[in-house]
């Protein structure tokens, strides 16, 4: 008997044991990251995939994908970004962008939603192309997709955009080349020392960065060209963003910072006129083509009707049957001023 006391006791402890190990351990998925909750309210200590613990009944893991997810910055979905062209056109940006929680910000990320960090992009989009947008036709602006392309990619992924020193105050070529050398050649101390002659090869850094001038015809612009600037300098500026995708560089983009957030890649797909401008368009088109119709109608008219007082009919009767002609009115018989019969079909 007291045998088997044992042995139920002992089978009581087994199960108390597993159960409360059960409760305490948590597997963290391949691929996730987790946030430790005390009921609802979130902590700040964060796990990697793999085992890990918490305290029964009181915490829980919230866990998130770690691997890159892509959302699209669309229209049809309410998410595209819009701008005003200088000849005061709206102008629609659309593409798709690939993110990732950072773990060390899981805490920030935790406390979002996607449609905030959707909109935010798009903030940022609009934000940061307004101005320049505001400074170009909207025809010029539009055909330039893939340096604004490149410019949203430093906007999301860069700590400050390359074009930072381009547009300060009183600010010349001269010394937006210095300053230009002097920051990125700061951000070259984060690489090691045994890459540097690569990248100094790659980007022939102490060589000057080209820097448009003000356009002297329109010198009331407010800033310089940018996007002239990303064209000229794409090598140097793509390998940036190359860089940028290590650990060991540093950058952190504002978006990327409130959010909590790892942005890989911007894929641009479209900048365009909006939907509502292009069917404003086609139908002053249809409206233009009609009323060129209209005006050859009526110098047709006047052509014939001109030939019928030639051939003595009066300009009454000529109008009339010019206008039947081109199917203004119904076609008469009527005789010329010698009293015979007009075939007007044969005039």
């Amino acid at each position: 008997m007291a045998t088997f006391v044992l042995i139920v006791m002992l089978l009581s402890l087994a199960a108390s044991l597993y159960f409360t190990i059960k409760s305490t351990l948590v597997l963290v998925p391949e691929e996730h990251y987790g946030i430790i909750r005390i009921f609802t309210k979130k902590t700040k200590r964060c796990v990697k995939e793999g085992l890990t613990w918490k305290i029964p009944f009181i915490q829980r893991v919230q866990v998130f994908p770690a691997k890159l997810v892509t959302y699209s910055l669309y229209e049809k979905d309410g998410e595209a970004a819009f701008v005003n062209s200088e000849d005061n056109l709206r102008i629609i940006i659309e593409g798709s962008v690939q993110i990732r929680p950072n773990f060390n910000k899981l805490y920030d990320f935790a406390g979002v939603t996607e449609d905030s960090i959707l909109k935010g992009m798009k903030d940022a989009i609009e934000e940061g192309l307004g101005v320049i947008a505001g400074q170009e036709a909207a025809e010029v602006f539009r055909i330039k997709r893939d340096t604004i392309g490149l410019l949203i990619n430093c906007l999301f992924r860069l700590s400050r955009r390359v074009d930072y020193y381009l547009n300060q105050n009183k600010l010349d070529k001269g010394m937006a080349t210095t300053a230009y050398k002097s920051y990125y050649n700061n951000l070259l101390e984060k690489i090691p020392k045994e890459e540097h002659l690569k990248i100094e090869e790659k980007l022939h850094w102490d060589s000057d960065w080209q820097i448009y001038s003000p356009d002297p015809e329109n010198a009331d612009k407010k800033i310089w060209d940018v996007l002239g600037f990303y064209k000229q300098n794409i090598t140097k500026i793509n390998y940036m963003l190359e860089l940028e995708s290590r650990d060991d560089y540093g950058q952190e983009s504002k978006v990327e910072k409130i959010y909590g957030i790892d942005i890989a890649q911007f894929t641009i797909s479209n900048v365009d006129f909006t939907k509502e401008y292009k069917e404003a368009l086609e139908k002053q088109q249809i409206e233009v083509e009609r009323m060129k119709g209209v005006d050859e109608t009526h110098k047709k008219k006047l052509e014939l009707q001109k030939d019928y007082m030639d051939s003595g009919v009066s300009p009454d009767e000529s109008l009339a049957e010019a206008s039947a002609t081109v199917g203004d009115s119904k076609r008469s018989s009527f005789k010329n001023s010698g009293g015979s019969t007009l075939n007007i079909n044969n005039i």
